[in-house]
């Protein structure tokens, strides 16, 4: 499932530019967009999955418009969404409140809808918790429930917004493992803060900032961006300069600080390899700076 994304900008009431002249392209498969709180991703999701409606722009996702409202008609059919707060029936059991998802989605048949909801119980590993009450769920186990509702109606593309959030490290594995296995028929569009939910389970990404594109392109292309710029220092104080610390390791007498910025001056630095959360990190510096410079495209 194809999505192509061209000059898209949402502009709400008092002048609130959420997305700014935004354009990408998703081909197929899992991939993340990544960002941080306030950058635009989840306006872009809702615009997505036609629940708003862009200022701006063009969007398509396969042969539909998703500028048109025939064309968000047709997008919600092929469509499974999770938004980042997903209301639920805390009284009803698993069964029962995807039963009722699947009366709203339009599965009117009894005995289709009935399978559909064992089918995406069965896909969640949920189906022994099938007659159990919501409000017994844990935060991940409820995550998963809402993962199901979103493939009642078996989706080409599954919209995930902030999935793993609040989750425990187990209970962020099993989701992130889930999502990968599901992504193998359709397509995903994962949005996240945490950069390792991206680099565990996505090949092509996107980052975005303040509602404008920084980056697109594979995980390999975001590191090689900060080649050169991630550093180890071994200092016994906090160091300073035109760098970010990214963690600190207390050694005993000495502390390892990893940085990402221009070279220090300190005489105890080596270079390292980066990974996905220095490469973000450094695409993070710029935009601060381009920020505060009157002139950037970012403050036009």
């Amino acid at each position: 499932m194809r999505i192509e994304v061209r000059h898209l900008t949402k502009v709400y009431r008092g002048d609130i530019r959420a997305l700014e002249d935004l354009s990408l392209t998703i081909s197929g498969g899992m991939f993340g967009l990544l960002g941080p709180n306030g950058a635009g991703k989840t306006t872009f999701m809702r615009i997505l999955a036609g629940v708003l409606s862009p200022s701006n722009g063009s969007i398509r996702v396969g042969s539909y418009d998703g500028t048109t409202e025939r064309g968000r008609t047709q997008i919600k059919r092929i469509l499974g969404y999770l938004p980042q707060e997903l209301g639920v029936y805390t009284d009803l059991s698993a069964y029962e409140f995807l039963d009722y998802m699947g009366i709203l989605k339009g599965l009117d048949d009894r005995k289709q809808r009935q399978r559909r909801v064992d089918e995406s119980l069965e896909i969640v590993a949920m189906s022994h918790l099938a007659r159990r009450k919501l409000k017994t769920f844990s935060g991940g186990m409820k995550r998963r429930i809402g993962i199901a509702q979103a493939l009642l109606n078996d989706p080409q593309l599954l919209i995930v917004d902030e999935p793993t959030a609040g989750l425990d490290p187990e209970e962020r594995i099993l989701f992130r493992n889930l999502l990968s296995d599901l992504a193998g028929k359709r397509t995903v569009l994962l949005s996240t803060h945490i950069v390792e939910d991206i680099a565990q389970t996505c090949q092509q990404l996107a980052c975005i900032a303040k509602g404008r594109l920084l980056f697109q392109g594979t995980v390999s292309e975001m590191l090689k961006e900060a080649q050169g710029k991630v550093w180890q220092i071994t200092a016994d104080q906090k160091p300073e300069g035109n760098f970010t610390i990214v963690s600190t390791l207390n050694m005993g007498l000495n502390t390892h600080y990893r940085v990402v910025g221009e070279k220090p001056s300190n005489p105890n630095v080596v270079a390292i390899e980066p990974n996905l959360e220095d490469s973000y990190i450094w695409f993070m510096r710029n935009t601060r700076q381009a920020l505060a410079s009157p002139r950037s495209p970012l403050n036009e």
